[in-house]
């Protein structure tokens, strides 16, 4: 199967470019699609927006890891230079989420998925991609 799939001129020209083009990879991915899986294969492209981290439960585990991990920064310095704050978990909460890095983490996630999630052929799928993300699905 692997010898069909190297010898497709499509396959080729993507495994023997040094800088390949988001089409030259989407039209190998396609082809590596059709050869691995048949061509009465239903495209998963959810397997790849998880991936992604642009699901709407990956884009939320991914932004409460990170105000976890602000919280227990400010628990530990707290620790290692005891004073008298007082931390309202809630206003702490709130004001991460109204970040601009958040709120543009978030909205650039959303984006991506929706655009994404509405292309169901696969060449297009993966043609509508970046090269940063063809690569981090990996060939």
């Amino acid at each position: 199967m692997h010898d069909n799939l190297e010898d497709n001129v499509e396959v080729r020209e993507f495994l023997n470019s040094q800088n390949s083009s988001v089409e030259i990879i989407a039209r190998a991915y396609k082809v590596r699609d059709d050869v691995l899986y048949g061509k009465n294969y239903v495209f998963d492209k959810n397997k790849h927006l998880e991936k992604l981290g642009y699901t709407e439960e990956k884009t939320k585990s991914y932004v409460m890891n990170l105000f976890r991990s602000t919280i227990f920064k400010k628990v530990n310095n707290f620790i290692s230079n005891p004073s008298k704050v007082v931390i309202n978990l809630e206003d702490e909460y709130n004001m991460f989420m109204a970040s601009p890095e958040i709120v543009n983490f978030v909205s650039f996630r959303k984006n991506r998925f929706n655009i994404l999630n509405n292309i169901d052929d696969n060449f297009e799928f993966y043609n509508s991609m970046t090269k940063e993300e063809l690569t981090y699905i990996g060939w």
